[in-house]
């Protein structure tokens, strides 16, 4: 499945990042599209087949299924 994560900071997304690299998921940090966060200006695009908890950061804002060029969220952390 295809994913966005957004992120409260840069940081946080550079750490995700790191994090889906050290456990063999390839992700890209893109820009995030203005209509799907006011925090931070960079996302990670990526592939996951498993359970989101595994991957889960405290940066990460929201997780959102791309699906057929449609978003919706699928993680939420309620800061």
């Amino acid at each position: 499945m295809d994913y966005i994560a957004i992120f409260y900071n840069h940081g946080g997304a550079i750490k995700f990042s790191k994090n889906l690299s050290e456990n063999g998921v390839k992700g890209e940090l893109i820009p995030a599209p203005r209509k799907l966060t006011s925090n931070c200006n960079i996302a990670c695009r990526f592939s996951y087949d498993k359970n989101l908890e595994n991957i889960i950061i405290e940066e990460v804002e929201r997780i959102l299924l791309v699906k057929n060029k449609e978003v919706a969220t699928v993680y939420e952390d309620y800061y």
